[in-house]
């Protein structure tokens, strides 16, 4: 299982950058994307925020 969330250059279809986690993700009308980690057990899930305009 790959828990890498990856963003693609739509010109170069290249990898622009790199998260290693996985998680629940959600795009905003603003532009920015959200990553809700999965929590194991015992653990809480971090949030990430990463504008991708």
């Amino acid at each position: 299982m790959n828990t890498t969330v990856y963003a693609i250059d739509t010109t170069t279809h290249q990898s622009a950058w790199s998260v290693p986690t996985s998680g629940y993700l959600a795009l905003s009308e603003n532009g920015v994307l959200y990553i809700v980690e999965r929590s194991t057990a015992g653990t809480t899930g971090k949030i990430y925020a990463f504008n991708v305009k």
